[in-house]
């Protein structure tokens, strides 16, 4: 009996003992760091640390579209320059030579990242479409527990608060245009229809290398997660309105590609072919559309909040790949989608009528009657 009790007790810490161990393996350290944050309507804007601390690692890796040049970005390098040789760095250097990782598709993790960088919010192996499908090929765990290490190691939370001046400078210019009223009142008036959004904004100078604009969005219909450099001129509120719908669009377009993926994919090879242009990949053909259909959604706002003058040099800009009498139809189209909101309640319900339109204009591009 006491050999059966004595056993019972050995295995009942051996289990104890491994368990908690599991548990040190899985939860690492919370890094607790207030970030900069700051509410314009119904969008916020925040300098985040978790996309703030990738972006400086991935610069750190050698990643082209990470560079930039700024005082800041001198500090930047002055704190970080000892942990050259972090595994984070390594890691991250390696993704990028071995996978083709680029800051857009680093950033698409962090949508399932805890704020406090010390878990995943969500199973990655359900392979969440946000992701970007090379993290599937990663030994996720191991990363973020090297990106962990890496903030807790470079001291990043004292970083963070010491230059705080500057994280709230990148906030105040992207709410500096938010205030003003229109992007959010035309956002919410042609895309979002009143439904309640969840619209997030990072913003830092890390992300103005080479001048790219970073966008990800999340598989759920409330929230749109966006990485946009600060706006220093205050006539860039076509440009942030564009990048908020940007995101807003790519999240709806897989309906359209469900059910004429096939058609438009024919349209847009015929398209590149006249251009003398290599076939495109999915990936690309659905930035085909969602560029055109941006260009001519967004032809309402600067007929609403500009001058007349500007409007009209944009339908001339837009001549350039449509016909007068396609863009009259599109006109006509976008008049009743404006107008009749019993007609179509969602973006959604319109987006259909808009991708009829869209084969009509690539039609024509093949034949050339409006390709320039």
């Amino acid at each position: 009996m006491k050999k059966i009790i004595f056993a019972l007790f050995v295995i009942s810490v051996y289990l104890l003992f491994f368990s908690c161990s599991g548990c040190r393996k899985t939860k690492l350290t919370s890094v607790q760091i207030e970030k900069v944050s700051v509410t314009s309507g119904f969008i916020t804007v925040e300098s985040s640390p978790k996309y703030e601390l990738m972006a400086i690692l991935c610069r750190m890796a050698g990643y082209e579209d990470a560079k930039s040049e700024s005082e800041f970005m001198k500090i930047v390098d002055i704190w970080f320059d000892e942990y050259k040789s972090h595994k984070a760095v390594k890691l991250m250097n390696e993704y990028r030579e071995k996978y083709g990782m680029n800051l857009d598709t680093a950033f698409s993790l962090l949508l399932c990242v805890s704020d406090d960088l010390s878990s995943f919010t969500e199973n990655l192996k359900i392979n969440p479409y946000y992701v970007d499908e090379r993290w599937n090929e990663i030994n996720t765990k191991k990363f973020l527990k090297s990106f962990n290490s890496f903030a807790i190691e470079t001291k990043f939370n004292k970083f963070y608060l010491l230059y705080q001046s500057y994280y709230k400078q990148a906030v105040r210019s992207i709410t500096d245009v938010l205030d003003k009223g229109n992007v959010c009142e035309w956002l919410n008036d042609f895309y979002f229809r009143g439904q309640t959004q969840n619209v997030f904004i990072h913003t830092s100078e890390t992300l103005c290398g080479n001048n790219l604009w970073y966008s990800a969005s999340k598989n759920n219909i409330l929230t749109y997660v966006n990485c946009i450099p600060p706006i220093y001129e205050k006539q860039n509120e076509y440009h942030l309105t564009y990048r908020i719908a940007q995101n807003f669009i790519t999240s709806k377009i897989d309906l359209i590609w469900s059910q004429n993926g096939d058609f438009l994919s024919g349209l847009i090879d015929n398209i590149m072919q006249m251009r003398g242009a290599q076939p495109a990949d999915i990936a690309q053909k659905h930035s085909f559309v969602v560029a055109d259909l941006l260009t001519f959604d967004l032809c309402d706002f600067v007929r609403r909040y500009n001058s007349e003058e500007i409007y009209n040099i944009y339908v001339e800009s837009l001549k350039q790949i449509a016909s007068e009498e396609l863009l009259a139809k599109f006109e006509n189209l976008i008049n009743d989608y404006v107008a009749n909101k019993e007609k179509y309640p969602t973006y959604q319900s319109f987006i259909q009528t808009e991708t009829n339109w869209l084969f009509e204009l690539y039609a024509s591009m093949t034949w050339g009657s409006a390709f320039k």
